[in-house]
């Protein structure tokens, strides 16, 4: 008995020093509202967030994949405070990509140009 008694201090430390991931239903889709509202001519969006750490998100836009290199990279850089802030709680996203895709209206495609945010980069330049 008294083995348990021992046991149950550390357990009762180890399972409230864990954090809790946030759910990220609410954030996906309060991203993707802000991206059809940024970007009028977009299409598709599609945000995923994988294991609390990454978030991918998809633009599919003919005008964008064809625009000139300083343009997605402009709009990539814009998203990168936009995600930090929507995403504030519950996560610890470390990076995300950016894709952009010619295929306004398939899941599945087949041209596409991605770039990648460091948002733990960004995260240090803000505070």
């Amino acid at each position: 008995m008294k083995k348990y008694a021992l046991l149950l201090p550390v357990l009762l430390l180890s399972v409230s020093a864990c954090k809790e991931a946030g759910d990220n239903t609410l954030g996906m889709k309060q991203m993707e509202e802000t991206l059809y509202k940024r970007y009028p001519t977009v299409n598709r969006v599609s945000v995923e967030v994988v294991e609390n750490s990454d978030v991918n998100i998809t633009l599919g836009d003919k005008a964008l994949y064809a625009a000139p290199e300083e343009k997605r990279k402009q709009i990539v850089s814009e998203l990168g405070p936009i995600i930090i802030q929507i995403f504030d709680k519950g996560n610890w996203l470390s990076k995300g990509h950016v894709v952009f895709v010619k295929e306004e209206t398939t899941l599945q495609a087949t041209d596409s140009i991605v770039y990648t945010i460091n948002l733990d980069s960004l995260k240090k330049a803000t505070k």
